[in-house]
């Protein structure tokens, strides 16, 4: 079993701006910091596909953030982000 570090858990309610049908009382949630770095030569994104995996969260990829706005009417989305950066475009 894999350890994991305790995570700082951020949560951010979206309202429905009349284009994306966010709910009032349902936050996004942001968990920072939850796989510990300190193994040499940790493979973060196959920790992450693991979890993902085992909570039977389907239809992963590896590789790329959609760079226009979309949203999922039947489903609930998990991103798990290991490196990198990005920053909003402003709309």
């Amino acid at each position: 079993m894999k350890k994991y570090s305790a995570a700082t858990i951020e949560k951010f309610l979206i309202t429905d701006d009349g284009i994306f049908p966010n709910h009032a009382s349902l936050p996004a949630l942001l968990y920072r910091n939850v796989f510990s770095q300190g193994e040499k030569k940790r493979d973060t994104a196959a920790d992450i596909e693991e979890i993902f995996a085992e909570n039977n969260w389907k239809n992963a990829w590896r590789n790329g953030i959609y760079d226009y706005h979309h949203y999922h009417s039947i489903t609930h989305e998990v991103l798990g982000i290991y490196g990198g950066c990005a920053s909003h475009g402003g709309t």
